[in-house]
């Protein structure tokens, strides 16, 4: 995972969302758990990847977002998707300090 300075949120890759990808209230929620523990948005890099589907027809879209922390190097994976709270889970990690590396 790569982060460029004019892409905050990683390169778009074959299977990666590219972070317009992620409903706005979910990119919105994970801006504000960013800052409400004392996170620059620039410090983190943020990848989305979507699960292939297995069948035809229709079925829920489900996939991994993983963070990291560009100044630690420390990075989590999330599952994504329908019935899932990753940005939760995120926060709940910012809250035991995973990220201070």
């Amino acid at each position: 995972m790569a982060c460029f300075p004019n892409e905050p949120y990683g390169p778009q890759t074959d299977n990666t969302m590219r972070h317009d990808d992620i409903p706005e209230d979910e990119l919105d929620d994970f801006r504000q758990t960013l800052e409400e523990y004392g996170y620059q948005e620039q410090d983190s890099c943020l990848e989305a990847k979507i699960n292939p589907a297995t069948t035809a027809g229709i079925h829920p879209v489900t996939g991994q977002a993983t963070v990291k922390n560009i100044k630690t190097g420390v990075e989590r994976t999330y599952r994504t998707g329908h019935r899932t709270a990753w940005v939760v889970e995120f926060a709940a990690d910012l809250e035991k300090n995973v990220f201070a590396g």
